[in-house]
């Protein structure tokens, strides 16, 4: 059975208020024919994707197929949402299944909503898969910690969490990744391996970061990516030899 690569957290928007700019989707489609990927995911931020986000995503892909044709990777659509969980916000990425071929759009959610909506009624309708996005990028206390190690993981809510961040880890756009990175993986020693995937992304706003992280997975087919994510049948893949270096010794089987 064959391994596949995949990069799920690539963004071509423009994050406020610090106005990080993403890529232009020309920018992406040629960082991603260079990284050699066969799945990738451009998860625009929600309301950036209600502005443009689904043109932008449409015209990465038509700009992959005309340089690699059938090998282009898989695409997926995605979404960053800003949702909430007993009364906290974090950041999860939605993965959405159905690869959208024909003329039609998916019925995006609305921002800042409950995660048990998304989860719940809004799956139902379109197919998909949660990951937490940068666990701890935001607060971690003692508090946070017990809601998250107590309730989040317990709760059947999420698919995989994003233990390796490329960007986070090459300090592009997030303060104390190290700790925070480290952090990460000491929750999911403790709590998360027998309830999320390990999930590795770049989340990429910039072509050089492409690939810096990802996710491997064996499978029939590049779609099989869902199935892996579902079973927990990933590995978190930290590509960059320096960061291998700043995370030595942090592994511990799931990130490698």
């Amino acid at each position: 059975m064959p391994l596949f690569q995949a990069d799920l957290h690539l963004h071509t928007d423009i994050i406020p208020p610090r106005r990080v700019h993403g890529m232009q989707p020309s920018e992406l489609a040629e960082a991603l024919v260079n990284a050699r990927l066969d799945v990738a995911a451009v998860t625009e931020h929600l309301p950036n994707l209600k502005s443009g986000g689904l043109a932008r995503f449409a015209e990465v892909r038509l700009r992959l197929r005309d340089r690699l044709g059938e090998e282009s990777p898989y695409l997926i659509l995605g979404a960053e949402i800003n949702a909430f969980f007993r009364g906290r916000a974090y950041h999860f990425g939605y993965l959405f299944e159905d690869h959208f071929e024909g003329r039609y759009w998916p019925d995006l959610p609305p921002d800042n909503m409950n995660l048990d909506d998304l989860v719940g009624p809004y799956r139902k309708h379109n197919p998909g898969v949660v990951i937490w996005n940068h666990p701890t990028w935001r607060d971690f206390s003692d508090t946070s910690r017990r809601v998250v190690t107590e309730d989040l993981f317990g709760s059947g809510l999420i698919d995989g969490i994003e233990i390796a961040n490329g960007t986070m880890m090459m300090q592009e756009g997030h303060k104390g990744c190290d700790q925070k990175t480290s952090r990460a993986l000491e929750l999911f020693r403790e709590k998360a391996s027998s309830w999320a995937a390990p999930i590795g992304t770049s989340d990429a706003h910039r072509p050089d970061l492409v690939g810096s992280a990802l996710t491997a997975f064996k499978g029939d087919c590049p779609q099989d990516v869902f199935r892996a994510i579902r079973e927990k049948a990933t590995a978190a893949v930290v590509v960059r030899q320096e960061l291998r270096e700043a995370l030595s010794g942090q592994a511990s089987g799931w990130l490698r």
